[in-house]
């Protein structure tokens, strides 16, 4: 059998800009074709993809925690609590040890 570029533009010349749509009734067996291509997304697909765009807008820096951070470093009122940091240390170490 030979495969030639002809053969193929005419199948694809078939089944260019039809879409098989499956019917929602109770016979889901039955399809039809229409002439455009479409994309219907669910109602959560659509709240995922809103929740997706206004994180990705967002900042990941938290500006008022910096700011509150920054003015109680140039007061020197800024407290670290060593143990605090230790157990942040040990945990980060403990979870890569996991993935890894």
């Amino acid at each position: 059998m030979t495969i030639s570029s002809s053969g193929i533009s005419s199948v694809l010349k078939a089944y260019t800009g039809q879409k098989v749509v499956l019917n929602d009734s109770k016979d889901s067996t039955k399809a039809k074709v229409t002439d455009k291509d479409e994309l219907v997304l669910s109602r959560k697909a659509r709240d995922l993809k809103r929740a997706r765009d206004i994180v990705a807008k967002s900042s990941p820096v938290r500006k008022d925690k910096v700011e509150e951070i920054t003015n109680a470093i140039q007061k020197g009122c800024y407290q670290v609590d060593p143990d605090k940091v230790a157990q942040r240390i040990l945990a980060t170490v403990r979870k890569y040890r996991q993935e890894v």
